[in-house]
């Protein structure tokens, strides 16, 4: 990412499959060693970097999507306790309105633009059962660019498949987003140090692409944050 206090974590990456860019982050928890909300600074600017990273590919029409980890439900849909979770790192105000500033700028948030039922989650506490009573959070996301849209054709969460506090989320893209325009303009700031890949040459951009994506933990410091009141 350019940040060595980012970099540094390993939070990052980013591949080009065709004309899609896919990037997988974890981004920050916001609840610091003592679960005090001292890491929310922090995540905001990782936040804001990774927008502006995003911000004149996606512009140019780049079809995009970034999936992973975001640490924050944004609406009181996405948990099942909200009202107990308004100060817990995750639900902050200020940890919402910089998703939803994504929102507003474009990105697409591809499970809620086919399902817009309550009930859906994406990680459980490991204490008190919670997996089993779906007392939950919808903090794991893929959004796709504006330009993508049009090929996106389903998103899910897997919530009946374990192994991990997270369980696994799919997006199905139409084969024709594999296409690469000739007037695209892929903007010079994408990074050159071997995260981008080709797309193969066995891959047939004439079948659907089916990106299928299993989000785990990467460390135990915040596997189990305890994302405020279960």
């Amino acid at each position: 990412m350019g940040v060595p206090e980012y970099d540094v974590e390993g939070r990052y990456q980013s591949a080009r499959f065709g004309a899609p860019r896919i990037v997988n982050c974890y981004l920050p928890n916001g609840g610091g060693k003592n679960r005090d909300n001292s890491r929310v600074p922090f995540k905001l600017d990782f936040y804001c970097h990774l927008f502006d990273m995003l911000e004149d590919e996606k512009e140019r029409g780049g079809r995009i999507v970034v999936m992973g980890d975001f640490n924050t439900a944004v609406e009181e849909i996405d948990l099942a306790r909200p009202r107990q979770n308004t100060k817990a790192a995750g639900f902050l105000p200020e940890e919402r309105e910089e998703l939803r500033r994504w929102l507003a700028a474009g990105w697409i948030d591809s499970f809620r633009h086919f399902n817009s039922d309550p009930g859906h989650y994406t990680w459980w506490s490991q204490r008190a059962g919670a997996r089993e009573k779906n007392i939950g959070w919808r903090i794991d996301y893929h959004l796709v660019s504006p330009a993508l849209l049009p090929f996106l054709r389903s998103a899910r969460i897997a919530p009946s498949i374990m192994g991990s506090d997270h369980c696994p989320l799919e997006v199905v893209l139409d084969g024709a987003a594999l296409r690469v325009r000739k007037e695209t303009n892929v903007p010079p700031h994408i990074p050159s140090s071997g995260h981008l890949r080709p797309m193969p040459q066995s891959c047939n951009p004439r079948r659907r692409l089916r990106l299928r994506l299993r989000l785990h933990s990467v460390g135990s410091a915040e596997s189990d944050p305890n994302l405020g009141a279960i």
